[in-house]
């Protein structure tokens, strides 16, 4: 696929647009607008186009049969429905964009978001058949103003009592309209139901962007039959400040936020205090010292992103928020076998802080005989061997804070980004290689714009394990409540060739010493 650089930096990809310039339609970008059940006879295939390699070992990818899966049947064979063309923000009235479905708590919850340039009804419709539109349900719609930015009309509606590991065909945006020319609709299978027996699939990445890695990326993704949903464990669009950056990123990879589940975490980049500043928890904790920030924190990811977690604004640690859906930066949720806990870097983290209560509880009421697997996902990592970001805060203060909980909750992996390189460290316990100890894993090499780190550490720690500096993604293959295996790719190899590949030991929560 797309070409990549292992060992030296990249150049920046010219796939994403600087401050002020359009975004360049190519790649997954390359298609024609097209409605709900509509072709248009001549237009781009999707995927189509090539790619400029930066550095060595540059590749070309032309349009094949690889990146027409978007929409999927998890777990068995079928007719695949056509994937919809992404549609673009210039996009006039209210023609829905930048969909993406995230799950509940449960398989059974699911919550539809979407964007138009005009007020729109906020509803979607949907069946267990094409057009059928059996069931409706309907949210809310906001905005948000940055500068002399103001967003799109944000939709966000939230869908009780589905079928777990079913494919259910959704419909977008206003039904009343003329010939529905404001409707899309779209596919997803929800995730397997809650129980030690199932197994599961799932992708992490970390640190995406939006450049002609991060597309190829996305194709890797795409093109796995097997991958049932997407973790981004921070770091989406890299906008900065920019918020049409938001804009473009939602509507470039819809096609596989759209299809296929996706939960997102929080990176310094969704901080945004200032423009094009990253951010970090001390700058917050001083801008609220000093009375408050140039701009507000979170804002993009909180309006754009909901899911059903705690919602901090109401006070709550264990509730669904207001509606039903949330903001938190921190939540959870449980597919198969497993429980997944999405933790925030940049939120406090200390003794009595709410996200530390609300973990604490969390941890607590894990079911092991239904959920024997638990992943922590979180944005700066707790063991890093790279030279880049080391002694951050957010890094070794919040594993001071929180490792002796994971241990003794039983979490077997913990997923991070922020650094862009791969490193599968562990398993490990207070800084010391120990079996039955967590596995940590850092994938923040999904493709960003600032390219990779490439200078580590020397000796090599004990602890660490594997490390590269290639642009990558993560999978998960959990075949049963035993037996899970991870495998990470090189965007440079193709599927079918795993740079790291190891099966999962379990925590034995055992070994930890500390407080709980």
């Amino acid at each position: 696929l797309a070409g990549l650089c292992c060992g030296e930096v990249c150049s920046r990809s010219t796939a994403e647009s600087t401050a002020g310039e359009p975004p360049r339609t190519r790649g997954i970008m390359a298609h024609t607008h097209t409605h709900a059940g509509s072709s248009a006879a001549g237009a781009p295939r999707p995927w189509a186009g090539s790619y400029r390699g930066a550095s060595r070992g540059a590749m070309a990818v032309g349009g094949g049969c690889l990146g027409l899966i978007v929409v999927l049947m998890i777990g068995g064979c079928g007719a695949v429905p056509a994937p919809q063309a992404p549609h673009r923000v210039e996009d006039a009235g209210g023609v829905p964009q930048q969909v993406h479905v995230t799950q509940g708590k449960h398989p059974g919850k699911m919550i539809v978001s979407w964007a138009t340039n005009t007020p729109s009804v906020s509803e979607v419709h949907y069946g267990l058949t094409p057009g059928a539109n059996t069931w409706k349900a309907a949210g809310k719609a906001s905005q948000y103003t940055r500068g002399d930015y103001t967003s799109p009309f944000l939709h966000h509606v939230k869908i009780t009592g589905l079928n777990a590991s079913t494919l259910y065909y959704y419909s977008v945006g206003d039904l009343n309209t003329k010939k529905g020319k404001n409707l899309r609709e779209l596919s997803v299978t929800t995730l397997p139901p809650v129980g030690a027996a199932q197994s599961l699939t799932f992708t992490v990445i970390g640190d995406l962007g939006q450049t002609e890695f991060s597309e190829s990326t996305v194709m890797h993704v795409l093109g796995d039959p097997k991958q049932q949903f997407t973790i981004i464990a921070g770091d989406l669009s890299y906008a900065d400040g920019n918020q049409s950056r938001w804009d473009r990123w939602s509507n470039l990879f819809e096609p596989l936020l759209s299809s296929r589940v996706f939960q997102p975490a929080v990176g310094n980049h969704e901080i945004e205090i200032k423009d094009r500043d990253r951010g970090s928890l001390a700058q917050l904790q001083a801008g609220k010292e000093r009375g408050g920030w140039d701009y507000v924190p979170f804002q993009a990811y909180q309006a754009r992103f909901v899911h059903c977690g705690p919602d901090t604004a109401a006070g709550s640690k264990g509730g669904e928020g207001v509606g039903g859906m949330s903001s938190s930066l921190f939540y959870s949720y449980s597919a198969g076998p497993a429980r997944f806990i999405h933790l925030a870097s940049y939120a406090p983290f200390g003794d009595g802080s709410e996200q530390k209560l609300w973990l604490q509880d969390e941890l607590k009421s894990i079911d092991r005989t239904q959920t024997p697997w638990v992943f922590a996902v979180l944005h700066a990592p707790w063991y890093n061997s790279n030279q880049a970001h080391q002694g951050e805060d957010e890094e070794g203060m919040m594993r001071g804070s929180m490792e002796d909980m994971l241990c003794f909750g039983g979490v077997d992996v913990v997923f991070a980004g922020h650094v862009h390189a791969y490193e599968r460290i562990g398993p490990v316990y207070n800084g010391t290689m120990q079996k039955g100890g967590i596995t940590y894993i850092n994938v923040g090499d999904g493709g960003n714009r600032e390219g990779l780190a490439v200078h580590y550490l020397t000796p090599q720690p004990q602890w660490s394990v594997m490390r590269q500096a290639s642009y990558g993604h993560g999978k998960v293959e959990i075949v049963n409540g035993t037996h899970a295996y991870w495998t990470w790719h090189r965007i440079q190899d193709g599927e079918v060739i795993a740079a790291d590949h190891v099966e999962i030991p379990h925590t034995q929560p055992g070994i930890c010493k500390g407080k709980h």
